[in-house]
C-alpha cells in the first residue's frame, strides 16, 4: 500500500510524466484529461479515458494489456481503450501517449489487482430461492462501502467492520435470477463487483404461476396447501385478475385430516381501476327480495346500464325463505347506487361489504356500519368475520359447506372475491369444502386485511367475462345438476 501511495504521488508529478512541449509551435493543441492518473478495476472492459483536446490529435500505447481503440481524432472525440483482465494479486502500470501538432502528454494507467485476494472473500454468492443469508468478508483499513446494481429483490447490510450480508426476497419467478453490486475502498484504492445468483426451486410451491407460488408460499409455504394439480393467472382487463387453481388442502378442522383437492377462484380488483356493485334480478332495484341465479343477474347488469363492461362477479349475502317459499328476506343491507334498499340485519353475526363513495371498499362489522353508512355508495352483506385487522378470528369452525368470500386491502384500494368449491367426489373431493380458517388464511395470503364470509353452499358461484365477451361460470356449484342456484343478490366486477 505504501509503495502505491508513493508511485500515485509522483504520477501527480508534470514534469516527470510529460512529455516536451514546444510552446513555440502554433500546431500544438491544449491536452488534457479529467484524471490522470486513471485509475481502473481488474476486469477486463472498455474505457473512456475522460480526453479533452481542442484540436485534433492521436493516441498510441506501448503496453502489451492496453489496446488503443480509437488511435486519432478530431477536437472533442473520447479516446477509448481496452484493458485485458489482470489475474494477478498485485496492480500493474501502463500508459498512454497523445499528441496534437509538436504537443503531447502521456496518461498513466493503474489497473488493479485480482481485489478478491485480500479484499473481498468471494466475488460470486448463490443464494437459495427463499432468498437465506449468506456473506462475504471484506478486508479493508480505510472502510469501504457498496453499491448494488438496483435490483430490488436483493438486499445488502453491512453487518459489522468486515462482514456485508447478502439476502433475497423469495424467488417465484420460476427461474434463477442474477444481480450484482460493488464494494470499493474508502479511499479509492481497491473495488470489486460480486456476481450474486439466486436459485428456483419448485418443490414446495408447485404452481405454474408467479401469483399461485406466491399464495401458497403465504399459507405457510405448503402447510395448508400440499401440492397443485393446476393454476391459470391472467389480468382479464387492467386492474382485474382472474385467478384460479386445483390443489390439494390440509385442512384439520371439521373431520378428516387428510389433504384432499379443492378447487380455488379469485377475483383481484385494483379499486383505482375498476370497482365492484351489488346486482339483483334483472338489475332492478324492486327486486331485492326476488331470486335469480347470479350469471343471469351479471347479463342483465351488463345490458341494462350503458357505458359499463361487467368483468365477472360471485354470489353474495344469505337469505332466508318464508314457508311456502314465495317471498324471500336478505339477513343483511344492500346498497345500490347509493340508495339504501335494506338497512337491518336478521342477528349479530351479520356484518358488511361496502363500497364507498371515494372508490375504496370495507368490510364493515355491526358496530362500524352506522359512522359510514351515509358514506355508502354499493353494499351487500355478509356473515361470520375472517379477518379484522389483519388477524384471523377465532370462531367455532366447520368445513361443512362450499365457501363465497370477499376480503379488503388494509387501503381499501384492492379487493378480492373468492369461491372454494366442495361436496363434489372427482371434482372437490369430500363431505366438506374449507373451514374458516383456511378460507381466512388463502384471503390473508393473497393480501386481504378485512375480510368476511357470504353466503355459500349449493350458493357459492364464480362467473367470469371470457374473451368472446361470454358472461360463464367457472365453478361448479354444489347442487342437483351442479346447475347455479338462483340467490337474492350478488357482487359484480365492473369497468
Amino acid at each position: 500500500m505504501k509503495i502505491r501511495k508513493i508511485f500515485l504521488l509522483l504520477l501527480a508529478c508534470p514534469l516527470l510524466f510529460s512529455c516536451k512541449e514546444d510552446k513555440g509551435a502554433e500546431a500544438a493543441g491544449s491536452i488534457a484529461f479529467a484524471q490522470n492518473p486513471m485509475l481502473i478495476p481488474c476486469e477486463a472492459a472498455v474505457h473512456d479515458c475522460g480526453l479533452i483536446c481542442n484540436a485534433s490529435w492521436t493516441a498510441s500505447s506501448k503496453d502489451a494489456w492496453v489496446t488503443v481503440l480509437t488511435g486519432e481524432g478530431a477536437a472533442g472525440d473520447p479516446l477509448k481503450i481496452r484493458v485485458s483482465a489482470n489475474t494477478a494479486d498485485d496492480d500493474r502500470n501502463a500508459s498512454v501517449t497523445v499528441k496534437s501538432g509538436s504537443a503531447g502528454k502521456v496518461l498513466q494507467i493503474v489497473q488493479y489487482g485480482n481485489v478478491s485476494s485480500g479484499f473481498i472473500s468471494a466475488t460470486s454468492v448463490t443464494l437459495d430461492t427463499y432468498g437465506t443469508a449468506s456473506y462475504i468478508t471484506v478486508t479493508c483499513d480505510g472502510g469501504w462501502n457498496f453499491e448494488s446494481d438496483g435490483a430490488e429483490w436483493m438486499h445488502l447490510e453491512q453487518r459489522s467492520a468486515t462482514v456485508l450480508n447478502i439476502s433475497a426476497d423469495v424467488n417465484f419467478t420460476g427461474s434463477d435470477r442474477k444481480a450484482s453490486f460493488t464494494v470499493k475502498a474508502t479511499d479509492g484504492t481497491k473495488q470489486a463487483t460480486v456476481n450474486v445468483t439466486q436459485q428456483f426451486n419448485n418443490d414446495k410451491f408447485k404452481a405454474s404461476t408467479v401469483y399461485g407460488r406466491k399464495l401458497v408460499y403465504a399459507m405457510s409455504a405448503g402447510e395448508y396447501i400440499t401440492s397443485v394439480t393446476k393454476d391459470t393467472y391472467s389480468e382479464i382487463t387492467p386492474g382485474v385478475i382472474n385467478f384460479e387453481m386445483t390443489a390439494y388442502l390440509q385442512d384439520s378442522f371439521g373431520g378428516d385430516s387428510s389433504p384432499m383437492v379443492r378447487k380455488i377462484y379469485l377475483f383481484e380488483v385494483d379499486m383505482t381501476k375498476a370497482t365492484v356493485v351489488a346486482t339483483l334480478k334483472d338489475d332492478n332495484d324492486a327486486n331485492f327480495n326476488t331470486t335469480q341465479q347470479i350469471t343471469p343477474q351479471l347479463k342483465a347488469l351488463q345490458n341494462s346500464r350503458t357505458g359499463i363492461t361487467v368483468w365477472g362477479g360471485t354470489n353474495g349475502d344469505f337469505f332466508s325463505v318464508d314457508g311456502n317459499g314465495s317471498t324471500c328476506t336478505l339477513q343483511g343491507v344492500l346498497y345500490r347506487r347509493g340508495t339504501c334498499l335494506k338497512d337491518s340485519f336478521t342477528d349479530a353475526v351479520c356484518t358488511v361489504f361496502a363500497v364507498l363513495n371515494d372508490g375504496t371498499a370495507r368490510c364493515l362489522s355491526q358496530t362500524e356500519y352506522p359512522s359510514v353508512k351515509s358514506d355508502i355508495k354499493e353494499a351487500i352483506g355478509g356473515r361470520q368475520a375472517l379477518l379484522t385487522n389483519g388477524i384471523k378470528v377465532s370462531f367455532q369452525d366447520t368445513r361443512q359447506e362450499p365457501r363465497t368470500a370477499v376480503g379488503v386491502s388494509e387501503d381499501g384500494k384492492t379487493v378480492w372475491m373468492l369461491v372454494v368449491d366442495g361436496r363434489q367426489e372427482q371434482y372437490s373431493t369430500g363431505s366438506y369444502s374449507v373451514s374458516y380458517e383456511v378460507l381466512a388464511r388463502i384471503l390473508k395470503a393473497a393480501g386481504a386485511y378485512d375480510a368476511i364470509n357470504l353466503d355459500g353452499g349449493g350458493s357459492s358461484t364464480f362467473t367470469v367475462r371470457g374473451t368472446d365477451g361470454t358472461l360463464s361460470r367457472h365453478n361448479s356449484p354444489a347442487n342437483s345438476g351442479r346447475t347455479e342456484r338462483s340467490v337474492l343478490d350478488g357482487l359484480a366486477v365492473v369497468k
